[in-house]
């Protein structure tokens, strides 16, 4: 099963909603919680995850889009390390980002065509999602929701460890 660059930028862009009503708690430093998200019609079927199981990082934790379980459409990793392909990048506007290193560096992995989300971003050349250094880890997941039109969801703000 394959997916094209087109289809998931198409998705990308679709608006999100919980599949449930329930409410969550935002996950403590070695927990994670996944979100069963469909599309406004319910034709499709997508899961955000907040991921902060690493543990020897306390302050690495992942955001991501997934679809269809199986697709990463976008992936948000804040102090992770990461290593973009030498090249050739599958797109001119990635060129630059060729063998780009993430060294406990924030960093947007998005999904491309025979490559899943094995390209990455460094965050602030993402200025749409308006996150900021000062920004707690749940200002950080409102944030990466809103710029994957996830809404309507209930994922309640708890003590950050």
């Amino acid at each position: 099963m394959n997916l094209s660059t087109e289809e998931a930028v198409k998705l990308f862009n679709i608006r999100k909603i919980p599949v449930d009503n329930i409410v969550v708690e935002f996950p403590i430093h070695g927990e994670a919680i996944e979100i069963e998200l469909k599309s406004d019609d319910g034709r499709y079927l997508f899961q955000a995850d907040v991921n902060r199981k690493f543990p020897y990082n306390n302050t690495k934790t992942t955001y991501q889009l997934r679809y269809s379980k199986a697709f990463q459409i976008r992936r948000l990793d804040f102090n992770g390390g990461h290593e973009n392909p030498p090249g050739p990048a599958p797109a001119t506007e990635l060129v630059k980002y060729e063998g780009m290193k993430f060294v406990n560096k924030s960093h947007v992995h998005i999904y491309i065509e025979e490559w899943g989300a094995r390209w990455a971003i460094p965050l602030e050349d993402l200025p749409e999602l308006n996150i900021f250094e000062a920004d707690d880890l749940y200002e950080r997941m409102e944030k990466f929701f809103k710029y994957c039109n996830i809404e309507s969801y209930k994922v309640t703000k708890v003590l950050l460890l």
